[in-house]
């Protein structure tokens, strides 16, 4: 393969721009002039899969006619980004006025077949330095010379003066020394036909993140403008403090953690807020890495209104944020208004709440691309579940919709106050010390079922402190080996029988070791579905002190044909939160089996002593004797139908002997 050589002119006047050049319509080198007397920049673009390899890229500079080496770098094929620009600094020899250099690139150790591609012919063919698919190496000419401005083709992201930006990036920052430089290399890759700068806030950083920021903000001055806090003041003063300081045309959001991926993102959005003055937010898709997952954001499925309408519209955007920060662009207005005067204190998220009062202002357009990654991290303010967020900012959260009240219309009252009302209970919960609950389950021989019913017992959420006590019944399928497993993980108490000693048996032994204030059974062929199912339970039982235990609605599941059946005597006959006697109960087996039930744990220990059969429909009877058991008409765990189960696998006409049988010896109690 013959090297292609192109020349790339330098301008080295003081105080003018340089030439960033285009082969083939890819822009794959620019190299231009910073502020510091006689240093040079680089950037190189790589093709898709360049990070794949294991191997390196070696960047080498040399004048041309001496050979003398200027800088020789190596940068690791994993750290490249797809098409993404890769910044060298480089100082040229002095003197350097009309002398040549030359770069060259080679992969070194790089895997056969998908070797680094650097794309450099400006024909209409595809050029590139990959040579006999195990590494390429090439080489790319270029000369200085003196220019005057007029001769030279400026582009928007080379170093210049910026007096009159369009668009600002407003970007908060705080120990992100990981992330950041990544980041505002984004931000400056961005190729517009107009200005924009980058308003930092740094919040107070202490881990070398600062470092980064004065070493951008001196190779960049007119474009990158940091503001230091000598202090930590938290993401939304920050955020306010930061806002306040934009007064462009336009604002887009990007943290210190995240990053463009599409060097045209800018220029799309704007482009499109030009041309439609009645839109006052513009949004795209962006991919969200979390670990080694990633996903798209909006979903298609979830918001499918964003994906099939022309637009949304406040009223959308209130029920549910679905613009991540760093895709949005807003027509800005707050060019003449101080939006610190405007915006609430002490609420969380900010970026949410920044949306709507834009989106009060015009419509919603959406971009379907994917240009922007938004990074979930062990760092990130939003880390951890549901729970863990609620526990620290369910206040601020709570504050946040409240205020929305105070200014948008009167139609979203009643739904901001319930999310209100709901965040802040949620976080008193939280913060509260944990209620613990024992899980008991007997099992005999459910060497098909075991671990799904545990598994939906270890996926519980919510505030709660969570023991599973197992009680084998001398099993003699693979149950104990299933098991004993477990047990050895640390995942379960267990208890085994050396003889077979009955369900009742085996529950007074697990009953002896639970020590929580409340007792849930799940039996051992049966399973739970929802994994706030125990959080409910316990959060209704604590608000009505009265009754001594509660049961959900079940689902059947016939295991020989895998279809599933409601329980039509709960749904009809009970109401939502209903209270249930030992009168309505002893009329009929309401609450089903065990796998449905969640008790005061002292009652439920009285009550099993007493029990002369395991029956859960006696159990029931005499729990409710002690208070009445609350009805939650939610489906929330399965009663598993299979011809093994005590009484599943009995004929109607037993069953129906053995309720008359019942009635007639214990009817009298209740």
């Amino acid at each position: 393969m013959t090297t292609a050589y192109n020349q790339i002119d330098i301008n080295q006047e003081e105080g003018n721009s340089i030439v960033g050049e285009i082969f083939g319509n890819k822009k794959i080198l620019q190299i231009f002039r910073s502020n510091k007397k006689n240093l040079f920049r680089i950037d190189l673009k790589f093709a898709t899969y360049a990070r794949t390899n294991k191997g390196i890229i070696r960047v080498s500079l040399t004048e041309k006619v001496t050979s003398k080496g200027i800088l020789t770098k190596d940068i690791p094929c994993e750290s490249l980004e797809d098409n993404a620009w890769l910044s060298i600094f480089f100082n040229p020899i002095k003197d350097s006025i009309n002398k040549e250099y030359i770069i060259k690139v080679e992969g070194i150790n790089c895997r056969i077949g998908t070797s680094p591609t650097l794309y450099y012919s400006y024909t209409a063919e595809k050029g590139n330095f990959f040579i006999n698919r195990t590494k390429f190496n090439g080489s790319l000419s270029f000369r200085t010379y003196c220019a005057k401005t007029s001769e030279l083709q400026v582009t928007p992201n080379m170093v210049k003066k910026i007096r009159n930006p369009r668009l600002s990036v407003c970007c908060v920052v705080y120990n992100q020394v990981s992330f950041i430089r990544k980041t505002l290399n984004s931000i400056l890759s961005q190729e517009t036909n107009f200005d924009f700068d980058i308003l930092i806030n740094d919040d107070g950083s202490t881990d070398g993140t600062v470092n980064i920021l004065k070493e951008l903000q001196a190779l960049y001055p007119s474009i990158v403008k940091v503001v230091y806090s000598p202090v930590n003041l938290f993401a939304e003063q920050s955020f306010i403090n930061l806002l306040s300081r934009a007064k462009t045309e336009y604002v887009a959001l990007c943290d210190g953690d995240d990053y463009f991926t599409d060097n045209t993102k800018l220029q799309k959005q704007v482009d499109f807020l030009d041309k439609n003055k009645d839109f006052s937010v513009c949004f795209h898709s962006v991919r969200v890495i979390n670990g080694k997952q990633e996903t798209i954001f909006p979903d298609r499925n979830r918001h499918k209104k964003v994906f099939t309408q022309k637009f949304t519209e406040l009223n959308d955007l209130i029920k549910e944020n679905f613009i991540q920060t760093n895709s949005v662009v807003y027509r800005w207005r707050f060019i003449e208004e101080d939006i610190r005067k405007v915006f609430p204190r002490n609420i969380l998220p900010g970026d949410w709440f920044l949306h709507l009062l834009h989106a009060d202002k015009g419509k919603i357009g959406f971009i379907d691309k994917a240009m922007s990654v938004y990074q979930k991290h062990s760092q990130g303010i939003w880390h951890g579940g549901s729970d863990t967020v609620v526990k620290k900012y369910g206040i601020q959260m709570s504050n946040f919709f409240n205020e929305l009240k105070n200014y948008f219309n009167k139609d979203f009252e009643g739904m901001l106050t319930r999310n209100s009302k709901s965040l802040k209970e949620r976080y008193s919960k939280l913060n509260r010390d944990p209620i613990k609950v024992s899980v008991v389950v007997p099992t005999y021989n459910h060497e098909k079922y075991i671990e799904q019913c545990i598994n939906s017992i270890l996926t519980q959420k919510g505030n709660l402190e969570i023991e599973i006590i197992v009680g084998d019944d001398f099993s003699t399928d693979g149950t104990t080996v299933i098991l004993d497993r477990l047990y050895k993980k640390g995942i379960i108490n267990l208890i085994k029988s050396k003889k077979n000693k009955g369900l009742l048996n085996n529950m007074r032994e697990c009953f002896n070791l639970a020590s929580g204030k409340y007792i849930a059974i799940c039996e051992g062929d049966d399973y739970w579905t929802n994994p706030w199912r125990l959080n409910k339970f316990v959060d209704i039982l604590e608000k009505n002190t009265d009754c001594s235990g509660a049961f959900n609605s079940i689902v059947l599941l016939d295991d020989k044909t895998g279809k599933y059946s409601e329980h039509t005597k709960q749904l009809k006959e009970l109401k939502h939160l209903q209270k249930t006697t030992s009168t309505s109960l002893i009329k009929w087996n309401y609450a089903a089996n065990y796998s449905s039930c969640v008790y005061r744990g002292d009652i439920a220990k009285k009550v099993l002593a007493i029990m002369d059969i395991p029956s859960d429909w006696l159990f029931n009877l005499y729990i409710s004797k002690k208070g009445n058991l609350l009805f939650l008409k939610e489906k929330l765990s399965v009663w598993r139908v299979h011809p093994n189960g005590s009484w599943s696998s009995r004929t109607p006409q037993d069953k129906e002997l053995g309720v008359r049988r019942f009635l007639k010896k214990y009817k009298y109690l209740f």
